[in-house]
């Protein structure tokens, strides 16, 4: 949030992908005693196929993991609220000068077909699983 909010003063590209990675790896051992650190509905799937989390766990962890995703973002949401409202006057957008959503989800580039968007989604959650 910081990077968009501040145009790229206040952090750089590197500090953003440092504070991600850190967070992931915080979730990962957070997790991974209850679930084996499953964060995301794919990579639940896939523990599931793997035969390491049993199918009766699927739906439960499922909605834990989209609640968790909802709650970190409303909990992001919430402390950055004044900066966001500064930033963009109240006028939320996915592009443009004063895009916002980004802060919260990643979209693809418009010249970038679904098939390569679903490809990337799938090695991507290949790399995690």
């Amino acid at each position: 949030a910081q990077y968009v909010l501040s145009r790229q003063t206040l952090s750089s590209f590197l500090t953003v992908n440092f504070a991600g990675g850190m967070g992931l790896v915080f979730g990962v051992y957070w997790a991974f005693g209850v679930s084996g650190a499953s964060l995301n509905p794919a990579v639940t799937l896939g523990l599931c196929l793997q035969g390491i989390i049993p199918w009766r766990k699927y739906p439960a962890y499922t909605i834990a993991n989209l609640c968790g995703a909802f709650a970190a973002a409303a909990g992001q949401y919430g402390l950055y609220y004044d900066a966001i409202n500064h930033f963009d006057n109240g006028t939320r957008s996915t592009y443009g000068e004063t895009a916002t959503a980004g802060i919260f989800a990643t979209y693809p580039n418009p010249n970038v077909g679904t098939l390569n968007c679903f490809f990337d989604q799938v090695f991507g959650t290949f790399i995690l699983v």
